[in-house]
């Protein structure tokens, strides 16, 4: 999960994905053409084999609000929403919103009623340049801890803003690198149900 031109995804010292022999591998690449034109869009990726012997395979977890509706002209925030990760170490974490976004927090806590969370990305947002945040050492998660996420927005269109997959609605994610993988690979939470697979 990338949002940058080049970007590099450094994992800890013996954490990585195992790889076989002729594995099909997909990637998506999603873009928006403003224009009257024809765009083009492309993407490359490079893997570098680990140094060190793997003690870890690595996970990604996407945590989505979908609980979004934002009046015309109007601010609007949601969370924090608590998602359960289980016993992991987080060493990458990077929100997303569309363009009326204004905030992202991501704050770890030992439980779902951890009555003061960490806050561990909570950067000056620009969703168009996510800020990417890589803690050292990572973040250490006990069984029953979790990821409180909280997005905020400024719609200034004269329409209603709620989540859907175009450029112009709006969203509230985060993307969680973290080790040893888990079962899960994304999780959305609508009213009072979250829901993982």
């Amino acid at each position: 999960f990338a949002r940058h031109t080049t970007e590099d995804v450094v994992f800890p010292s013996g954490v990585g994905y195992t790889l076989a022999a002729h594995q099909m591998l997909r990637f998506e690449i999603h873009t928006s053409n403003g224009t009257a034109g024809v765009g083009n869009a492309s993407a490359s990726v490079t893997f570098t084999p680990a140094a060190a012997a793997l003690q870890q395979e690595a996970g990604l977890l996407i945590i989505e609000h979908g609980d979004i509706n934002i009046a015309p002209h109007a601010t609007a925030s949601v969370g924090p929403v608590f998602f359960p990760t289980s016993a992991v170490s987080i060493f990458r974490l990077m929100g997303y919103t569309h363009d009326f976004g204004v905030s992202v927090t991501m704050a770890s806590a030992i439980s779902s009623g951890d009555p003061s969370p960490a806050t561990n990305y909570s950067p000056t947002w620009d969703p168009s340049n996510p800020t990417v945040a890589t803690p050292t050492p990572p973040v250490a998660l006990p069984a029953a801890g979790g990821i409180n996420l909280s997005c905020g927005w400024n719609n200034t269109w004269n329409t209603s803003e709620m989540r859907g997959q175009s450029v112009n609605d709006e969203r509230c994610a985060g993307a969680l690198f973290y080790y040893p993988a888990i079962t899960a690979h994304y999780c959305l939470r609508i009213g009072n149900v979250t829901a993982c697979c």
